[in-house]
């Protein structure tokens, strides 16, 4: 089953999907600006969702043990530190919009592949801390528009 969190919603409340095992998608509004604490952990049902960019905050914990796949959607310039941290996300979209890459982004991850809407020389431009790509697994691929690249 498909989601829609009703437009005009500014927060997506603490435990709101916690455990959730029929979910396949989620639509979240561009009015959203804040994701609570566990509010998908523990979900084991193959979510897909695009975060808008109007997200100023979301919780470190939001994602605790949540297996879905992201697409940060285009105009969001960071993903935050620790956002994704104890997830069991596979593949990321990120837009051209990202300027920066945190060490802690992608913390205890084990993110499969990223597609970067992007050229390869733009990933290249993208500032990335040191230890930005600690939470990829050993064979994690960054897809580009013109090509592929490894971390």
């Amino acid at each position: 089953a498909n989601v829609t969190i009703q437009n005009g919603s500014t927060r997506i409340p603490d435990y709101m999907f916690q455990s959730c095992d029929g979910i396949t998608g989620i639509t979240i509004p561009e009015t959203v600006t804040t994701i609570g604490q566990y509010t998908f952990y523990e979900c084991t049902a193959d979510i897909s969702m695009t975060l808008p960019a109007s997200l100023g905050w979301i919780n470190t914990t939001a994602f605790w043990y949540c297996t879905c796949d992201i697409v940060f959607a285009s105009g969001t310039t960071n993903i935050p530190r620790y956002v994704l941290y104890r997830s069991n996300i596979r593949h990321i979209t990120i837009p051209v919009s990202i300027t920066s890459l945190y060490k802690s982004s992608f913390e205890s991850c084990n993110l499969y592949s990223i597609t970067y809407e992007g050229t390869q020389e733009q990933w290249a431009a993208v500032t990335k801390e040191s230890g930005w790509e600690g939470g990829l697994s050993d064979d994690c691929v960054i897809h580009c528009t013109d090509g592929d690249v490894t971390p």
